[in-house]
């Protein structure tokens, strides 16, 4: 894994996105020395194993509990209420 601090990042980031994209290079970025994020390639395994990696649930399990969740109030939503007084509901 290659660390490149925020400030390279911004000066760089056409050649670094390219060399991701292309020769599937994985960065560390730091500022002020601390680790605060990973930049890597996307595919949907390799992305999944970093997540998995890093502690973090896989994102497709993720989607998968959204759409449980959508599937769950189209279920029990009335017809005859809108979205914006379900909203207001909320707001008072």
């Amino acid at each position: 894994m290659a660390v490149i601090s925020v400030q390279e990042l911004q000066k760089q980031t056409g050649e670094i996105l390219k060399r991701v994209r292309k020769e599937r290079i994985v960065y560390l970025i730091i500022e002020e020395g601390r680790p605060i994020a990973v930049l890597l390639p996307v595919e949907g395994e390799p992305i999944e194993e970093a997540a998995i990696e890093t502690g973090q649930r896989p994102f497709s399990s993720g989607w998968a509990a959204y759409a449980s969740l959508a599937e769950e109030i189209r279920r029990s939503w009335s017809p005859h209420r809108s979205a914006q007084a379900a909203l207001d509901e909320v707001r008072r």
